[in-house]
């Protein structure tokens, strides 16, 4: 706590008393740095209420929600209601996840060693976010800001020049003394993301059985794997396993598959996925990835930034180009096909090369 002190200090405390150094006195960089080095003794405990909003030019990825969220010592409720999913409820504690649809009467419960790992506090996703954006983007501070009553930074994140990245433009709010984002807005071509804590409370205490879902009578549950079923196939088996002639990229001396498993559908993942890994001269370089698809799923143009419309196979296709995945993807005789590059050795050209010169199994 007293580093945490330390850096609230400096950061409000000083600036108050000494107005001729305005907040742009202090660097972005010094801001994230602080940001991520803070040290809350313990971990940091809330109870939050939260809206968030997605538009898109695609409207089946609309969606507006609110969040009520409590977390204690990596303990985590949150309830929320969407227009798109209705009322969800969902526990974290110890070693069990469960998610509530309260509308469908169904419980999908994950158990796990170590949930920690796998439900991250807002604080380490924005930390995350964070160490990502500084590879891609130029980081400006705007200024101070009040949200949800609490004294916040301003930070804004645009796409470096001569960078495409998936994240398109932030601006990040971030509280003062927790270092939690407390508002983000996020535009990514047509897509925009708004997420906004509109009350947040440090000080409120709560009982340990908020964090357990309790019996809910009549409810399915389904117990999801914490790894989802995989199988390893060869390649005369994948023909089989979907039902119908399949096309994968042609080995020769240089391109060799390393590796072809299929992860099982469960909740979470809508289809069978199948992998196929490739090696350029030994070097792990890019892996093709086969699915049945359906004519609502969405499509990723979306993300019009870093996708441009392509003709691959004379198919209509996608090619994703940007720092944090490059993917060329299409749909063809009932299944989405994507290459994605794994190694930035290699040019963009040779995916489209690759894609036309590809073989069929049957």
């Amino acid at each position: 706590m007293k580093q945490l002190k330390l850096v609230v200090f400096l950061f409000v405390v000083v600036p108050l008393f000494f107005g001729c150094r305005s907040l742009k006195s202090f660097s972005p960089e010094q801001i994230i740095e602080n940001a991520i080095m803070a040290e809350v003794q313990g971990d940091v405990s809330y109870y939050a209420e939260i809206d968030m909003k997605i538009t898109s030019k695609n409207e089946s990825l609309n969606e507006v929600a609110t969040i009520k969220e409590w977390r204690r010592n990596g303990l985590v409720r949150n309830e929320l209601i969407s227009d798109k999913e209705g009322e969800v409820i969902i526990t974290a504690n110890e070693n069990d996840i469960h998610m509530y649809f309260v509308d469908k009467k169904k419980i999908l419960k994950t158990t796990m060693e170590d949930v920690g790992q796998y439900v991250l506090s807002p604080k380490e996703q924005f930390h995350e976010l964070l160490n990502l954006l500084r590879k891609t983007h130029d980081i400006e501070t705007v200024g101070k800001a009040t949200i949800a009553d609490r004294p916040a930074f301003h930070l804004k994140a645009t796409t470096r020049e001569g960078q495409n990245s998936i994240y398109g433009n932030i601006d990040l709010w971030i509280d003062v003394e927790y270092w939690l984002p407390l508002k983000m807005i996020m535009k990514s071509g047509s897509l925009e993301l708004v997420m906004e804590f509109t009350e947040i409370d440090y000080d409120t205490t709560f009982d340990d059985a908020l964090f357990v879902l309790g019996e809910v009578e009549d409810a399915e549950i389904e117990v999801i794997n914490s790894a989802p079923e995989t199988l390893e196939l060869t390649l005369e088996e994948v023909p089989e396993h979907f039902g119908k002639p399949v096309y994968v990229l042609e080995e020769n001396d240089r391109w060799k598959i390393s590796s072809i498993h299929l992860t099982k559908a469960d909740s979470i993942q809508e289809h069978d996925l199948l992998q196929i890994d490739y090696t350029f001269n030994g070097v792990p370089s890019l892996s093709l990835l086969i699915s049945q698809f359906q004519e609502s799923d969405p499509t990723v143009d979306v993300f019009d930034d870093v996708t441009k419309k392509v003709t691959v196979r004379n198919q209509e296709g996608y090619l994703i180009d940007s720092a944090e995945i490059v993917m060329l993807s299409w749909r063809e005789n009932g299944l989405e096909y994507a290459v994605q590059l794994i190694n930035p050795k290699i040019d963009i050209n040779e995916l489209f090369k690759l894609a036309e010169s590809m073989m069929t199994i049957k």
